[in-house]
């Protein structure tokens, strides 16, 4: 969290970042001379004014106490500001200087889908519309499969769009929020090398007490597939922390793949006075049956798939059939039971040597490795950060 004491204007003037704790410094030596001169002047005219030596003595002594005691006060506390404000300033350029070392980890391979183990599935099964709609939920999860390399090339499009707007804004100090050991970082490190301009500060989404003074907050990550967690999880948090601050804030998402739903509900916050900037590929994840003209099911489709028993439980509509070389999908955004054919048991998701497994022994989408949290080394090994 980073600390200002630009909100006692009087004892600590405007000033740039760099000067402020010099020129809160500088006021706090004014103020005590000042008191110095009050009490001199205080003292004089009270032995030269007044009537009574009696009188003149505990006023002309009490002046300078007054006045020196509540310089000194007042130096002390400027003083206290400008040091808590320099070990502030130090820690945040020291979080983005190691945050700048940091070499993300990427996919070593690309994990495509396994045809002959949906060739092995779908001949033991009858000839049948549900036989069809599963062979073409797999076309499609083919087709939707986001390899690393589609990632680089629409996140450098994305991080060139997002240098134009920053520019188009006057270039305004922001700050960087991620998830540690999560997508946002890693998105974040992969697109760091080419930012134009370096955020003032990094800060935590998930953390309370980190909350940025910046005005411009931007956030990276890779998929989108319902929007709904970027709102609850991020937004909403960071405008309820601080809402002096978000009636001035102006967020602006980095996502290079996002389905319909995720952008109508980013486009909806826009619609409720929150200032919110979405920079994203013309590419959309598609949804299963989500009321768009691209969805990958038809009601009755989706009625069908859903009438049996193990499979169709876990299928919703806002859900995708999207994957990644990166990561496989959490139930909420995949359908959990999806990659077995007809009759498969719900999917069981742990993670056992850096896999996420889902039950390997008949699945025909591979097991995934574990990139997040990790970071090269020298040597460019890959090893936890």
């Amino acid at each position: 969290m980073s600390h200002s004491i630009s909100n006692f204007p009087f004892f600590c003037p405007r000033a740039s970042e760099g000067e402020q704790p010099q020129a809160c410094n500088r006021k706090a030596v004014q103020i005590v001379a000042m008191g110095v001169l009050v009490g001199c002047v205080g003292t004089y005219l009270a032995f030269r004014f007044l009537p009574s030596v009696v009188m003149a003595y505990p006023i002309g002594i009490g002046i300078p106490l007054v006045t020196g005691g509540g310089s000194y006060l007042i130096y002390h506390e400027i003083r206290s500001r400008a040091e808590k404000h320099q070990v502030a300033e130090e820690a945040r350029k020291a979080n983005i200087v190691a945050f700048s070392k940091k070499t993300p980890a990427t996919p070593e391979k690309s994990y495509p889908i396994d045809s002959a183990r949906v060739k092995e599935l779908t001949d033991e099964m009858a000839d049948s519309d549900a036989k069809r709609i599963f062979l073409r939920m797999v076309e499609v999860t083919q087709k939707q499969h986001i390899t690393f390399s589609m990632l680089k090339e629409s996140l450098s499009s994305c991080v060139d769009q997002l240098n134009q707007l920053l520019k188009a804004r006057n270039s305004p100090p922001y700050a960087l929020g991620i998830e540690k050991d999560k997508s946002a970082e890693w998105v974040a490190q992969l697109a760091w090398p080419q930012l134009e301009t370096q955020p003032r500060s990094i800060f935590d989404l998930r953390s309370s007490s980190e909350i940025p003074q910046e005005k411009t907050v931007v956030i990276f990550d890779e998929c989108s597939y319902s929007g709904k967690k970027i709102y609850a999880e991020w937004i909403d948090p960071l405008c309820r922390a601080s809402p002096k601050v978000a009636k001035k804030l102006h967020v602006i998402l980095v996502i290079p793949f996002m389905s319909q739903c995720a952008h109508d509900v980013l486009r909806k916050l826009g619609d409720e006075g929150i200032d919110i900037s979405v920079i994203t590929s013309e590419r959309r994840i598609r949804n299963i049956q989500a009321g768009h003209e691209n969805d990958i099911l038809t009601g009755s489709e989706l009625q069908l798939i859903r009438s049996f028993a193990r499979m169709g439980k876990g299928i919703m509509p806002n859900q995708t059939l999207c994957y990644t070389d990166w990561r496989y999908p959490d139930g909420t955004s995949f359908p959990p039971e999806f990659g077995r054919g007809m009759e498969v048991p719900v999917r069981s998701m742990y993670i056992d040597d850096d896999i996420f497994y889902i039950n390997e022994e008949s699945n025909f989408i591979p097991p995934i490795p574990r990139i997040y949290g990790k970071t090269r080394d020298e040597e460019g090994k890959q090893i936890y950060s």
